[in-house]
Protein backbone atom coordinates (compact mmCIF):
# COMPACT_ATOMS: atom_id res chain seq x y z
CA UNK A 1 0.00 0.00 0.00
CA UNK A 2 1.24 3.47 -0.87
CA UNK A 3 -0.41 6.68 0.55
CA UNK A 4 1.02 10.40 0.26
CA UNK A 5 -0.60 12.36 3.21
CA UNK A 6 -0.51 16.22 2.88
CA UNK A 7 -1.85 19.30 5.14
CA UNK A 8 -4.32 20.98 3.84
CA UNK A 9 -5.07 23.82 5.93
CA UNK A 10 -6.51 22.47 9.23
CA UNK A 11 -7.24 19.75 7.11
CA UNK A 12 -5.14 16.38 6.19
CA UNK A 13 -5.37 14.99 2.28
CA UNK A 14 -4.78 11.24 2.29
CA UNK A 15 -3.84 9.98 -1.28
CA UNK A 16 -4.05 5.96 -2.10
CA UNK A 17 -1.84 5.92 -5.09
CA UNK A 18 -3.37 2.33 -5.84
CA UNK A 19 -6.46 3.21 -6.20
CA UNK A 20 -5.88 6.60 -6.82
CA UNK A 21 -8.35 8.12 -4.51
CA UNK A 22 -7.81 11.26 -2.06
CA UNK A 23 -9.61 11.78 1.08
CA UNK A 24 -9.81 14.94 3.18
CA UNK A 25 -9.70 14.16 6.70
CA UNK A 26 -10.76 16.77 9.33
CA UNK A 27 -8.95 17.97 12.78
CA UNK A 28 -10.32 15.26 14.59
CA UNK A 29 -10.04 12.70 11.85
CA UNK A 30 -6.31 13.67 11.48
CA UNK A 31 -5.12 13.12 14.37
CA UNK A 32 -6.93 10.03 14.50
CA UNK A 33 -5.01 8.83 11.55
CA UNK A 34 -1.51 10.11 12.76
CA UNK A 35 -1.82 8.33 15.84
CA UNK A 36 -3.07 4.82 14.34
CA UNK A 37 0.69 3.95 13.61
CA UNK A 38 -0.07 -0.13 14.47
CA UNK A 39 1.43 0.49 18.12
CA UNK A 40 -1.91 1.71 19.58
CA UNK A 41 -5.27 -0.60 20.34
CA UNK A 42 -8.39 1.87 19.66
CA UNK A 43 -9.09 1.77 23.01
CA UNK A 44 -5.75 3.83 23.33
CA UNK A 45 -6.72 6.29 20.18
CA UNK A 46 -10.18 6.41 21.92
CA UNK A 47 -8.67 7.56 25.39
CA UNK A 48 -6.20 9.92 23.51
CA UNK A 49 -9.20 11.64 21.42
CA UNK A 50 -11.55 11.98 24.72
CA UNK A 51 -8.64 13.68 26.39
CA UNK A 52 -7.61 15.89 23.71
CA UNK A 53 -10.97 17.29 22.83
CA UNK A 54 -12.58 17.03 26.59
CA UNK A 55 -15.53 14.30 25.58
CA UNK A 56 -16.52 11.24 27.29
CA UNK A 57 -14.54 8.16 26.58
CA UNK A 58 -17.76 6.20 25.36
CA UNK A 59 -18.46 9.11 22.81
CA UNK A 60 -14.40 8.92 21.55
CA UNK A 61 -14.38 5.14 21.46
CA UNK A 62 -17.73 5.21 19.24
CA UNK A 63 -16.09 7.54 16.81
CA UNK A 64 -12.86 5.95 16.72
CA UNK A 65 -14.47 2.81 15.93
CA UNK A 66 -16.45 4.00 13.30
CA UNK A 67 -13.52 5.98 11.71
CA UNK A 68 -11.12 2.83 11.97
CA UNK A 69 -13.60 1.15 9.99
CA UNK A 70 -14.07 3.09 7.67
CA UNK A 71 -10.41 2.90 7.11
CA UNK A 72 -10.03 -0.35 6.27
CA UNK A 73 -13.18 -0.31 4.68
CA UNK A 74 -11.42 2.37 2.09
CA UNK A 75 -7.90 -0.13 2.18
CA UNK A 76 -6.10 2.89 3.94
CA UNK A 77 -5.50 0.52 7.31
CA UNK A 78 -4.47 -3.02 7.37
CA UNK A 79 -3.95 -5.51 9.97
Amino acid sequence: MSVITYPLDDDLVVYDEATREGFILNGTAARIWTLADGSRTQAMLARSIAQAYGIPYREARDDVDEFVSELFQAGLLTR
